[in-house]
């Protein structure tokens, strides 16, 4: 029982280190999006761009850490 559970805490660990990569990504880059967007005057297309970009580094890096 003590190995089940151990393997079921690193499934999780894993999960929520998924979850956890991908969100501060998006949230990063659309953060900057938003920055050039109120400093460019080209909202929303900042942010935007900002999410897709921040989804594309967060899923590589996820795919890079599991490889």
């Amino acid at each position: 029982m003590g190995k089940e559970k151990s393997e079921l805490w690193m499934a999780i660990s894993k999960a929520s280190t998924t979850g956890f990569t991908i969100l501060c990504s998006i949230g990063v880059c659309m953060g900057l999006g938003y920055a050039v967007d109120y400093y460019a005057g080209i909202h929303p297309w900042g942010l935007l761009l900002g999410g897709l970009i921040g989804g594309f580094l967060g899923l590589y890096g996820v795919i890079r850490q599991y490889m």
